[in-house]
């Protein structure tokens, strides 16, 4: 553990001062390493990367799933007027017929 090796929080301001760096930035350095190491409860580097890739993969997933999705919804729409339109023009077909064809026949 490597916070264990570097001893108390003094030890940690002055190796902190060594390295030109802020005290936050080595207590963090510290928690990733104890936490690479199994020492700490923690995401590792590898754990967090696929972690990301697997969040960025399930939003595309998310966004497609979206788009077919509405495309099924006006596929539904568009084929529900063109039934409704062919069982009118099949019901009766001299409604649909122009009436000058129905004088001549009258």
């Amino acid at each position: 553990m490597l916070f264990a090796t570097l001893g108390g929080g003094s030890l940690v301001v002055q190796v902190a001062e060594d390295f030109c760096t802020h005290v936050t930035t080595l207590r963090v350095w510290i928690r990733r390493a104890d936490a690479a190491e199994g020492n700490r409860a923690g995401v590792t580097s590898e754990q967090g990367r696929e972690l990301r890739e697997v969040s960025r993969r399930i939003r595309l997933l998310e966004q497609e799933n979206e788009v077919l999705r509405r495309a099924a919804a006006v596929t539904a729409v568009s084929s529900k007027k063109s039934w409704n339109h062919s069982a009118r023009s099949s019901a009766s077909p001299k409604a649909n017929a122009p009436s000058a064809i129905g004088c001549r026949w009258a």
